[in-house]
């Protein structure tokens, strides 16, 4: 260590390498050969130390870090070299994470425009319990062939191919007409296997084909469930079921409560998620099988 005092006779004279910048009591910065006449005193007998540093190798401490004086501000007495500290170790490399190449996929469906929200008229979507409530009372069996006339945003689809372990496309088929070209175009990238038709389901028309079961939530406006009910029961095979959901209203009570095999009140916050407290019902047509 080497440290500044005031000169003394009996103390070794050292001359400080005359590029070394030192600091004065008052802060300000001098070269040493401004102070060619200050004296050092060696703390270390001259016979230990272990090397002499040029200006330069100075420099490159400080540059580097490794010089540290004693003392602060004015009573800075001297400086010494601190050791480099070792550089951190790599870290192994870890196993893929799959949240990150989940993030990653978020990351780039955001670059590319982000999520889509698709925004309908008159969308109510089904509350999955009722959705799966509905799809065990249409009591789907392999080989039917199955029509969803508003599909929305497929939560009946859903539920149904939850009950279709075992259909056979060859001997039956799945069909969804919806509206909104936006919504049918997500159930055709959804449910690839269903025929998805884009229309107004009351211009559809299925000839002389029918369905053996029939699933739907009607909108309601204007009593359009009546007219939607009415129209997908017309498409009943002979010996089919057909279960909907609608308004619990007089109307409705007039016009499809004489066709139910059963009517089903639901809770007046069925549909409370989808923004709506509209009373409503499940309901269960069957056509009867024709007279031989």
């Amino acid at each position: 260590m080497i440290s500044r005092s005031t000169a003394r006779s009996a103390a070794p004279r050292l001359t400080a390498p005359a590029r070394l910048r030192t600091r004065s009591r008052s802060g300000s910065t001098r070269t040493t050969a401004e102070y060619s006449e200050r004296v050092f005193r060696a703390n270390v007998p001259l016979d230990k130390i272990a090397a002499i540093m040029s200006a330069a190798e100075v420099n490159v401490a400080k540059q580097e870090g490794r010089v540290r004086e004693y003392g602060k501000g004015e009573k800075i007495t001297g400086f010494y070299l601190a050791e480099l500290e070792a550089p951190p170790s790599p870290k192994p490399a870890s196993a893929a994470n799959p949240d990150d190449a989940a993030f990653q996929a978020l990351k780039d469906t955001l670059k590319n425009g982000g999520v889509q929200v698709v925004v309908a008229r008159n969308l109510f979507p089904t509350p999955k319990a009722v959705a799966q409530q509905a799809a065990e009372l249409l009591d789907i069996q392999p080989g039917d062939d199955v029509l969803e006339p508003s599909a929305g945003t497929g939560m009946l689809l859903g539920a149904m191919g939850c009950r279709m372990f075992g259909h056979n496309p060859e001997c039956g088929t799945v069909t969804a007409v919806e509206i909104n070209p936006g919504l049918a175009n997500c159930l055709k990238r959804d449910f690839p296997l269903t025929i998805v038709i884009c229309g107004d389901f009351l211009e559809v028309s299925c000839g002389a084909h029918g369905f053996d079961k029939i699933l739907m939530n009607p909108p309601f406006e204007n009593g359009d469930d009546i007219k939607h009910i009415l129209h997908a029961f017309g498409m009943l095979k002979p010996g089919g079921r057909l279960v909907a959901i609608c308004a619990n209203g007089p109307r409705q009570q007039a016009k499809l409560m004489p066709l139910s095999r059963n009517w089903f009140a639901l809770p007046n916050d069925t549909f409370k998620d989808a923004g709506t407290s509209v009373r409503t019902a499940m309901i269960v047509l069957e056509k009867e099988m024709a007279l031989a």
